[in-house]
């Protein structure tokens, strides 16, 4: 679980000063099941799934208006790794985040009277064109 908050005020000579509020949440679980590939070292897959959410309020105060944006959304991840029995409770791991994942968000739009809704749905890969590396997570699991 988690939530963010965030508040950003510019004022550029010559234009309108600008305000921005932005609330985030988001929840989430996730089920992993290991598989031994030899002494002390595992495969593991995960299935995560999550609900985020974020408003956000933008205040021009020269021309006295204000948009707001409301944003949700689902999100369903697959996350590979290989774990190494460091100790009989403690295993360090590296893992693909989010390899494959699917989201839907809905994102409302308001300015004044005038209101706008975007829907959208997607299928991601964490593999970055750059460098694979940046798609590597490393983590410890304390086992209980």
């Amino acid at each position: 679980m988690g939530f963010g908050h965030y508040k950003y005020d510019e004022s550029i000579s010559g234009s309108s000063p600008y305000n921005e509020r932005r609330n985030e949440y988001l929840a989430g679980l996730f089920v992993r099941q290991y598989k031994k590939l030899a002494n002390k070292f595992y495969f593991f897959g995960e299935l995560g799934a999550g609900y985020f959410g974020a408003d956000e309020i933008d205040t021009y105060s020269l021309s006295n208006s204000q948009n707001e944006q409301k944003l949700n959304g689902l999100v369903l991840g697959i996350s590979p790794g290989v774990s190494y029995d460091i100790y009989k409770k403690l295993h360090v791991e590296l893992s693909v985040p989010s390899m494959l994942s699917l989201l839907s968000t809905t994102n409302k739009i308001t300015s004044g009277s005038n209101s706008s809704s975007e829907q959208q749905f997607s299928f991601n890969t964490n593999f970055s064109q750059n460098s694979f590396l940046n798609s590597i997570g490393l983590g410890f699991t304390f086992i209980f």
